[in-house]
């Protein structure tokens, strides 16, 4: 009863919904083929213990856990790294997409154009494991000045 009290709690506070879109499970089912077998149980376990998603634009996607120190953490243990960039065609056309972590659990998915998430974009390319930088603060400057 307690943790139902404390969900409900974070519910009203944070917002955010509880299910992956389709646009994120379409990404997400891909990001699994391309990495190693160790992150891809990784990510499974994390998002069985998937609290939340906050869909702060229609161009990010941020991931919230339960009890995220219980759960094992992808090889790369970095501040912020990329796990996969995507080259999607949706249904606003061409985007490219990137999926990131942090501290080795999944943080996000960041598109440079904004996305239909009801809709299953077609991927057209993914490279795993490429260096690139989150735009969560360009983003931010966007939408807020």
């Amino acid at each position: 009863m307690m943790k139902l009290m404390k969900r409900l709690g974070r519910d009203l506070l944070y917002g955010g919904s509880r299910k992956i879109s389709p646009f994120e499970k379409t990404v997400l089912d891909s990001l699994r083929e391309h990495i190693t077998e160790n992150d891809r149980n990784a990510i499974n376990i994390q998002l069985n213990h998937l609290d939340r998603i906050q869909r702060q634009t229609d161009r990010v996607s941020a991931f919230y856990f339960e009890d995220i120190e219980s759960v094992p953490k992808t090889e790369d243990l970095s501040d912020e790294h990329s796990l996969g960039v995507f080259k999607v065609n949706s249904t606003n056309g061409k985007a490219t997409v990137k999926v990131f972590c942090c501290d080795g659990v999944l943080s996000s998915i960041e598109c440079t154009k904004p996305v239909e998430h009801s809709a299953c974009p077609k991927i057209l390319s993914v490279v795993s494991y490429q260096n690139v930088k989150s735009e969560i603060d360009e983003l931010d400057k966007e939408e807020h000045g």
